[in-house]
């Protein structure tokens, strides 16, 4: 009650930033003391800077009008997580040395390892989604299913995974789409989520993931692509005579040249 309230119509007295709280505690009797407590919710721009509040007094009679006597001043530290998304494969970051570390072959399963790390080392990272649009390269003549990988343990950690093909909204008819909501990640850990699918021929080429977005509600958002080369053998063969004509009783012959064609090695073949 000693305090103004700018707004009585609130049930606790709310000060906007930048405005002034005032309290009128009147006369205080010796060696005693009056307490005000305020608090506000921090956010991310609060952390280059952090939180510093003064306050100030004024009394009759005051024998030491000094600013180290009639003003105090404190500060709190604001520390804030920084989400980073990675994903894999991607040839032209996980494995730079290596160009063949994204291929697969045609048939094999793509998989995708999505990691939302939070490389602050004292914040946990609160609220955070992940949104990732999976790559389909004709969805309409034959459409790649994916799932979310749960096996073996740790090969997805984050929480809330889905997998929906909207029908509306921002990503009607791009695809399946990977969603997951609701996570909190420890300062200097990760969660991940691993999805999956099988390939077929209309995927031959590049299989690209452009973009997946984690955002944090205490921090900002992150991207990362991936990509997989899905390679397609064509094993060929072609059957010519040695010679031709021969006189009856030679010997006829014939070459069989089986020539591994289109991308990749070809295998099983007979």
């Amino acid at each position: 009650d000693d305090c103004t309230d700018p707004d009585p119509s609130t049930p606790a007295i709310v000060i906007a930033g930048g405005q002034t709280l005032v309290c009128e505690f009147g006369t205080i009797p010796n060696a005693a003391s009056r307490t005000v407590t305020i608090t506000a919710t921090s956010s991310a721009a609060d952390c280059a800077n952090g939180i510093t509040n003064t306050a100030t007094i004024d009394a009759d009679a005051d024998t030491d009008t000094s600013a180290a006597s009639n003003s105090s001043t404190a500060h709190i530290d604001v520390d804030c997580p920084a989400i980073v998304v990675e994903k894999t494969p991607d040839e032209d970051t996980s494995q730079p040395l290596d160009p063949a570390a994204n291929d697969i072959v045609v048939g094999d399963q793509a998989t995708f390892v999505i990691k939302v790390r939070n490389t602050s080392l004292t914040a946990e990272a609160r609220d955070v989604d992940l949104l990732d649009v999976l790559p389909d390269v004709d969805e309409l003549a034959a459409p790649i299913a994916w799932s979310i990988v749960t096996s073996p343990a740790g090969s997805t950690t984050l929480a809330n995974c889905t997998i929906t093909d909207p029908v509306s909204g921002d990503h009607a008819a791009a695809g399946e789409v990977l969603s997951c909501v609701d996570n909190t990640i420890a300062a200097n850990t990760f969660q991940q989520v691993t999805v999956t699918a099988t390939t077929d021929a209309g995927e031959c080429g590049s299989l690209a993931n452009p973009e997946a977005t984690a955002t944090a509600g205490n921090d900002g958002s992150s991207t990362d692509a991936g990509e997989i080369d899905v390679l397609c053998p064509d094993p060929s063969v072609v059957k010519s005579a040695v010679a031709t004509p021969i006189t009856a009783g030679d010997e006829a012959s014939f070459t069989i040249t089986v020539t591994a064609g289109g991308t990749g090695d070809s295998s099983g073949v007979t």
